[in-house]
């Protein structure tokens, strides 16, 4: 085990919107070799979603709502679905919420992405 006792690392939170990486900055909060030890671990991974989008999602937000493409087949779970990777801003106040799942067969029906 090292001696140091204080061990910054760099690791990413999700944008909940787009899923891009946002870097941040993690500090272990207990100044003893073992926590310091601990932050290695968590060092370069992706450790959950972001409170907010990122920049360039909230810009998209600012211009208008988000449809975001899911893959209903391949989502096992609502509270997190299966990203297709597409999504558009529309006209705000169209969607009931400003960001909006839409499976991704619906989305090309719709018009809003190509197959």
């Amino acid at each position: 085990m090292s001696d140091k006792t204080f061990n910054p690392v760099m690791a990413n939170l999700i944008c909940p919107v787009c899923a891009k990486q946002i870097p941040v900055i993690l500090i272990n909060q207990k100044l003893t070799k073992k926590a310091a030890a601990e932050m290695d671990k968590v060092s370069g991974q992706n450790i959950g979603f972001a409170e907010e989008p990122c920049d360039e999602c909230k810009e998209l937000m600012n211009q208008g709502d988000i449809v975001i493409g899911i893959d209903i087949e391949k989502t096992t779970d609502m509270r997190n679905p299966y990203r297709s990777g597409h999504f558009v801003a529309i006209k705000k106040g169209i969607l009931p919420n400003p960001v909006q799942y839409v499976d991704y067969r619906e989305m090309i029906k719709m018009g809003l992405i190509d197959e």
